[in-house]
């Protein structure tokens, strides 16, 4: 369990930076299909980060801006990404994050719906 807001923030750009390289070698080694989906995840992870980022920025005191990565208890039930995507359409609407997530989300649906049939 993540304890620091400090080691979380690295986690978290770790984690896009991982993911941001696979994307990247499945660009250069890959079907056009594993490219696509490598982009709507990359895509789908930057929309998600920003929107924490943003309400850590703007809210520091809410608590989906104090969860932290990793456990579990009952407290923290109502904090995951469907909370914070709430909280933010509340407060944003349409903006650069939740555009790169809903345009993720498409990206990956669309290329599930031409490879699985």
């Amino acid at each position: 369990m993540i304890r620091s807001a400090r080691r979380q923030d690295v986690a978290i750009i770790a984690s896009i930076a991982f993911v941001a390289i696979l994307t990247g070698v499945m660009i250069i080694r890959s079907e056009w299909r594993y490219a696509a989906l490598g982009m709507g995840f990359l895509s789908s992870t930057l929309g998600a980060a920003g929107m924490y980022f943003r309400l850590r920025r703007e809210l520091p005191d809410h608590p989906l801006a104090r969860a932290r990565l990793g456990g579990w208890d009952e407290a923290e039930r109502n904090r995951n990404l469907f909370a914070l995507i709430r909280v933010h359409w509340a407060r944003h609407r349409v903006d650069i994050w939740t555009a790169l997530l809903a345009a993720g989300i498409l990206i990956m649906g669309a290329v599930a719906w031409v490879v699985l049939p």
